[in-house]
């Protein structure tokens, strides 16, 4: 009875060391099929580096719009001379954007200073 018994228990204690192994490895391959289950791996190309001229060209139809528009004033008239900013250019406050023609403005200048000396003479 006795043999019995040990063999009884030794087959239980073999019964449950067999199942926590069992759980054991069944629970580690459960955490690699988890792995696993992510996005399958991207196939990537790799290709040497070259320096070449691209030509190709691609044409859009559509409509540009400036985000602030300036009305800009001039404080004489003349005719314009010379463009010192360009379109799109950024410009601060007081800063010169266009040289007008002076040669008008010169001789009435000149004008003015000789009926000025004038007049001082008839006095």
């Amino acid at each position: 009875m006795q043999t019995m018994c040990s063999s009884l228990s030794f087959s239980r204690y073999l019964l449950i060391i067999s199942l926590v192994l069992f759980i054991l490895e069944h629970g580690a391959l459960s955490d690699d099929s988890e792995k696993k289950q992510g996005p399958p791996p991207v196939p990537v190309r790799v290709a040497a580096v070259q320096k070449q001229m691209v030509s190709q060209q691609l044409s859009l139809v559509g409509t540009a719009e400036a985000i602030a528009t300036s009305t800009v004033a001039a404080e004489v008239s003349g005719v314009d001379e010379y463009f010192l900013a360009k379109e799109g250019d950024f410009v601060k406050k007081g800063e010169h954007l266009v040289r007008l023609r002076s040669t008008g403005l010169k001789i009435r200048l000149k004008g003015a200073k000789a009926a000025k000396e004038k007049i001082k003479a008839n006095l």
